[in-house]
């Protein structure tokens, strides 16, 4: 772990932060942060991507689950849009009252007719605060739709290997309900 005074991206248990502050992993897998001060997990790899989810999807609420341990805190909503550099701020903030047990929460998400994807940030008001099985939730109007996929490979005098990819595909993928709902192209002298 990098701990300098610039703002570094880590991660940790799959999840990334910015900070200059520093994050353990626990045996638990829980994560401890050490030190009173800010962790901004507004990544691409931790975000809700609401935008996609809004439109792709029959999405019709998003919310934030964490479980939180440990000093007094604040859990800010963040979002970014189409020419986001940095994280906005929304300044919706649910405040965390100290406790030395396990709080679960499940924090609404609204997002904002601009926003591409939400994040949080987490405001410690003294050390070593605990985090654990956080996650997004979406919740849809009704059942997702059954996916549908097309595959397409090209080929040029190379039958031998076709064959393996295919008899590959049979068993690890096809067998299933994704597989189910799939066609399979192989375009010779493609």
């Amino acid at each position: 772990v990098l701990n300098d005074v610039s703002y570094n991206p880590q991660s940790y248990n799959s999840l990334y932060y910015l900070s200059n502050k520093t994050i353990v992993e626990q045996k638990d897998k829980s994560l401890r942060l050490i030190e009173e001060g800010e962790y901004d997990f507004t990544t691409y790899f931790n975000s809700l991507s609401v935008y996609k989810l809004s439109m792709y999807s029959k999405a019709v609420s998003f919310y934030l689950h964490i479980e939180i341990m440990g000093p007094g805190s604040e859990i800010e909503r963040t979002y970014a849009d189409n020419f986001s550099h940095n994280t906005q701020h929304t300044g919706e903030v649910t405040k965390i009252n100290q406790k030395q047990t396990w709080q679960a929460l499940d924090i609404p998400i609204i997002p904002g007719k601009e926003d591409v994807i939400e994040g949080f940030i987490i405001k410690t008001h003294g050390e070593d605060v605990k985090i654990r099985n956080c996650y997004w939730g979406v919740e849809t109007k009704s059942q997702p739709e059954k996916v549908k996929l097309a595959l397409v490979t090209p080929t040029f005098k190379k039958e031998e290997y076709i064959e393996r990819n295919i008899s590959y595909l049979k068993a690890n993928f096809f067998a299933d309900d994704i597989g189910k709902n799939s066609h399979f192209f192989v375009i010779d002298n493609g």
